[in-house]
């Protein structure tokens, strides 16, 4: 009997177990969002003060995304889209400012107040890391058109000679992209009526400058003289070039200007 009652509670025990229902795996949930749009009357992006700003919200995947954003900054309009992945924390901004004043851009980031004027297009793609500025990556366009940009003493003391600029003829653009904590220029150029600036080098996101700059004459007024003209315009405008090229070190708002006749 007690073998029989033995075999009996195995038995019991055993059927017990397959009973239990199998382990359930917890539920996934997967978060949205879509929803009205939003405005805030100011806001600080990227170090740029922007107001009336509305934009549309919507999580999906992990990503919240700010869709159709316009705002109003430095008297132009801007819009974009701005991302940011929740899980890394990574932050992706395309954004298209119009229009804006570049005076106020220089207030702002330069401390720059000097009658420098102009109106400023930019564009802008950047990947920022999380808590790290310095390590974004990206590129972008600026154009100036418009200006005024020869009140830039370090520009026209550059220049061979007596330039006068003819008031907001002058224009500037320039494909930059951000690496290593620097914005590197590719292309860049600022050209007046009198003179031709071509800039290579790169600028540090704390301000700091490391840029080479090869002004030309444009010496239009040569070209009058029959025969010669382009001749002579073309060697004083490499003369020139040559004589006044020069490197500019220091800060944003502190430029020191070395000339560099010969360097590379």
């Amino acid at each position: 009997m007690r073998v029989l009652a033995l075999v009996v509670l195995a038995t019991l025990a055993t059927a017990g177990e397959a009973a239990l229902p199998a382990a359930v795996p917890p539920p996934v949930y997967t978060a949205a969002v879509t929803g009205e749009v939003l405005h805030a009357n100011v806001l600080r992006v990227l170090g740029l003060v922007l107001y009336d700003v509305q934009a549309a919200p919507r999580l999906a995947d992990g990503v919240l995304t700010f869709a159709a954003c316009q705002a109003l900054a430095y008297g132009g309009a801007l819009a974009g889209e701005v991302s940011v992945d929740l899980a890394s924390g990574v932050q992706r901004y395309q954004l298209a400012l119009k229009g804006a004043d570049l005076a106020a851009f220089l207030r702002e980031f330069s401390g720059l107040d000097d009658g420098t004027s102009g109106v400023v297009d930019l564009t802008l793609d950047l990947t920022v890391p999380p808590g790290e500025a310095l390590g974004m990556t990206g590129r972008g366009t600026i154009v100036i058109k418009e200006a005024n940009l020869l009140r830039i003493g370090l520009l026209a003391s550059l220049l061979v000679g007596s330039v006068q600029s003819a008031g907001s003829q002058d224009s500037a653009s320039a494909r930059f992209e951000f690496a290593g904590g620097r914005v590197r220029l590719d292309g860049a150029y600022v050209a007046t009526p009198d003179a031709l600036f071509r800039l290579r080098g790169s600028v540090g996101l704390d301000g700091n400058l490391d840029l080479l700059v090869l002004p030309r004459a444009q010496f239009g007024a040569l070209r009058a003289i029959w025969g010669l003209g382009d001749l002579l315009a073309i060697g004083l405008r490499s003369l020139g070039s040559r004589v006044a090229r020069a490197r500019i070190r220091g800060h944003i708002s502190r430029p020191v200007v070395v000339l560099d006749p010969f360097g590379e």
